[in-house]
């Protein structure tokens, strides 16, 4: 089967699809044929005719009707560049060559036409909830945390999972101190240090632990009492201090969006309000741990290098009770799933790389060989798509016989707002 060629035209953010004769279009067509200029704006994109009979002609005027399919069988999408308004100025230097436009290959109605939207999905993060714990007295608590993902494989193999686990033994407590928050607090600080000392995310005291798994903790108040950060008051960006070391050194997190976003998903599928605080690990004063009565486990992206060419990053958690833990009435769920985004700028900046190739370059020799355009991509924007596919036949002998080829247009527009679905 052959490969489809594929194409890209970008809009920039804030300028409008050419939709209007006047004032740029004396002619009808791309470009102005006194001033020898391409109409379009850097960043805009425009409909043309591609039928030799209406030769770039515009198919899209305000307020006007569209032109359909029997009057234009063929059209290309049209996007300006910096040079368009001035094609001789081009800064280009050998071997490139100036561009004044970027089009799409010629789209025929005449053929099949597939046309599809990918909006932009933000990333999930796996996440995972745990309470309901019942302490008992000098028994031994522990879970088992499993990674999963495609780093995680190619990495630790595929035929046993990366696994991280957590073991405390809980001190004789009396009758009266069960009656208290303390114990359950006890278990749940314990455990969610031992998780955030093997993290990835902070520089704790005992490196030689690990301190690389792609996971973090979280204690959780449901009472609010004392103090601490209430899930509704998170904040994208902004410090979170989550554990006090035993050196008695307060680390920090600094969550994003999407992550703040699965952890009010997990959390309020857990029934835990938004007054539920986040509170700080120390284990510094045993006889009066921080309030907590619920731990978060949430699985991170692997660490990007410096050149990173995989657009997979996702993490994905599998924790188990191991023992100690009352299996009948502890709730362990996963209530946020691993899911890669769609739509961002790194997904399209590595497409846009890899299929340079097929654009721009047919008859390369070793005397002129394939160069690289600059990446039309930001690797930190988020773009919504439109996808068209379509192929093109032509006759190739006396004979009559065809042969057809598989084309691939992706029309891609920056969201609305950075970061933001819909």
């Amino acid at each position: 089967m052959k490969r489809k060629v594929e194409s890209f035209v970008l809009a920039k953010r804030g300028v409008p699809v050419l939709n209007t004769v006047a004032p740029y279009l004396t002619t009808n067509t791309h470009i102005n044929g006194a001033a020898g200029n391409i109409v379009l704006a850097s960043g805009q994109l425009g409909f043309f005719s591609d039928t030799m009979t209406l030769a770039n002609k515009s198919v899209i005027t305000e307020g006007g009707t569209p032109d359909t399919s029997l009057v234009v069988p063929q059209l290309s999408v049209y996007q300006g560049t910096d040079y368009s308004a001035n094609p001789g100025d081009s800064t280009y230097m050998a071997p490139l060559w100036y561009r004044p436009y970027e089009r799409t290959s010629a789209i025929d109605a005449r053929y099949p036409v597939n046309v599809y939207l990918q909006p932009y999905k933000k990333a999930t993060f796996s996440t995972w909830i745990i309470k309901n714990i019942t302490a008992i007295p000098s028994s031994s608590f522990g879970l088992k945390i499993a990674f999963r993902g495609r780093h995680v494989q190619e990495f630790a193999g595929n035929q046993e999972a990366l696994d991280l686990m957590t073991d405390y033994i809980t001190p004789s407590f009396t009758s009266a101190q069960l009656a208290t928050p303390n114990p359950v607090s006890d278990i749940i600080n314990n455990t969610v240090y031992q998780v955030l000392q093997n993290s990835q995310a902070l520089s704790m005291s005992q490196r030689s632990r690990g301190g690389m798994f792609p996971i973090i903790g979280l204690a959780l108040d449901s009472t609010a009492t004392g103090t601490g950060v209430a899930l509704s008051a998170l904040v994208a960006g902004v410090v979170l201090p989550v554990v006090t070391t035993i050196g008695g050194q307060t680390r920090n997190i600094v969550l994003t969006q999407d992550q703040i976003d699965s952890i009010l998903v997990a959390t309020t599928a857990a029934a835990l309000p938004a007054t539920t605080l986040v509170k700080v690990v120390d284990l510094s004063n045993t006889a009066a741990f921080p309030v907590a009565d619920a731990m978060l486990l949430m699985g991170l992206d692997r660490q990007e290098a410096f050149v990173d060419y995989e657009p997979l990053v996702k993490t994905k958690l599998e924790v188990g009770l191991n023992y100690g833990f009352a299996y009948g009435t502890t709730y362990n769920k996963q209530l946020s799933f691993a899911t890669e985004a769609q739509g961002n700028g790194k997904q399209f900046f590595l497409k846009y790389r890899i299929t340079q190739g097929q654009r721009k370059y047919n008859l390369v020799t070793t005397d002129n060989p394939v160069v690289d355009f600059p990446n039309i991509f930001d690797k930190t924007e988020t773009y919504d798509c439109i996808v068209i596919d379509h192929s093109v036949s032509n006759v190739i002998d006396a004979t009559g016989a065809h042969i057809n080829s598989p084309l691939k247009e992706f029309i891609v527009f920056p969201t609305a707002v950075k970061g933001v679905e819909g």
